[in-house]
Order: structure tokens, then sequence, then C-alpha cells
């Protein structure tokens, strides 16, 4: 269910002069007010769909990446991202391939593990802090692409 949360407009370099503040739906995950939007990459590719939406937490800073990297899955267990105590909870993996990658928190990632990331989808990490691995069931290489801010 959403929860209406008023936001302070802070006006910042490409706002319109206006510090009016407005209300924004957001659900509510593990305590945080997320405001789920359609965001894309460079090229114009949205980085979520209305089956796999991205949400953002309000006022969470994404000026820092440390980590923006294409990782190529195989179809056995694939380190994607090393434990990180300092992980944004905005950081998230996008498949970029025709093929589920299965995404595991918990050690070795198998194709019965139940995180899955359908072909375009996101998995924003949110408050995880460990390591995360991932694997596909289909043939050769597949692609996930990582951002860790």
């Amino acid at each position: 269910m959403a929860d209406n949360v008023t936001v302070t407009n802070s006006k910042t370099s490409f706002e319109a002069n206006t510090n009016t503040d407005y209300t924004t739906a957001t659900k509510e995950i593990g305590g945080a007010h997320y405001q789920k939007q359609i965001q894309t990459d460079e090229s114009g590719v949205a980085l979520g769909t209305e089956a796999n939406p991205v949400y953002v937490q309000q006022g969470a800073s994404v000026s820092a990446i440390t980590t923006e990297a294409i990782i190529a899955v195989g179809t056995s267990s694939t380190s994607v991202l090393g434990a990180n105590a300092d992980r944004n909870p905005t950081s998230w993996v996008r498949n970029i391939s025709d093929t589920d990658i299965y995404v595991s928190l918990s050690g070795t990632a198998t194709t019965s593990k139940p995180t899955v990331v359908r072909p375009d989808g996101v998995f924003v990490l949110g408050v995880y802090k460990g390591a995360v691995s991932a694997i596909h069931g289909g043939s050769g290489s597949k692609s996930l692409e990582v951002v860790e801010l």
C-alpha cells in the first residue's frame, strides 16, 4: 500500500525557481519510504518497468558511484559484488540479457534461489551490505549490469 509523504524542496540547480514542497506516493520497505520512478540510463533505456519497478529513497545520495560494471554471468555461481559496509541502499543490479538470472545474497548462487531477475528487470539491494553472487540456467554467458553507490 502506498503512503503519501511530503517532500521538502530545497531547490537544487536543476529545479525551477521555487521552494514549494510536494506530496508523493511511496512504498514503505524496511521502515524507509521509496518512491516508484521510471528512470533511464544515458541511452534512454528504462531501468525499471511497471512489473519490475525501481524504488528510490527520498534524500538518498547518488553522487558517488563505487562500482559500475557489466558482469558476465555463467552457468556456475559468479561473484557479482563483494561485501561493502558502506553500500548505499539504492545500489542495484539489472539483467541486460535474454535469460532469467538468479541472485544469491547468501553464498553460492543456484537456479533454485528464489531471487530471480528477469530480462530487463532490476533488483535493488536495499539495506543488504553482504556479498552478491549470480547464475543463469541458459547456455553461454549472460550480462548483469551492477551499480553500487
